[in-house]
């Protein structure tokens, strides 16, 4: 029989759904809506659309990682990625703007 094993941090992950309830009542509807923009057939027309998509896509996996980390008390590390979810998803989406 292999020992069981748990990843995570269930106090903290129990204090941050517990100060952030109002959060966690809405994101099925945060859920529905990232299914319904990015687990779709490819439809773009052009490389321009494609790369606006992949973007999004990216800042859907920081989003959810970032999610990940704050849930598990390690909020510092969340904001790394936080720096790096901007980047990719406001700046770089944005004509003429450099990092």
């Amino acid at each position: 029989m292999s020992p069981k094993i748990a990843f995570g941090r269930p106090d903290e992950q129990e204090a941050f759904v517990e100060s952030h309830r109002l959060f966690f009542e809405r994101f099925l509807n945060l859920q529905a809506a990232l299914n319904i923009a990015f687990r779709r057939e490819e439809t773009t027309s052009g490389l321009a659309d494609m790369v606006v998509f992949f973007l999004g896509r990216l800042c859907v996996e920081d989003f959810t990682e970032i999610l990940l980390l704050c849930g598990n008390g390690y909020g510092m590390e969340a904001m790394k990625l936080l720096r790096g979810m901007y980047v990719t998803g406001g700046d770089r989406a944005l004509p003429g703007c450099t990092s």
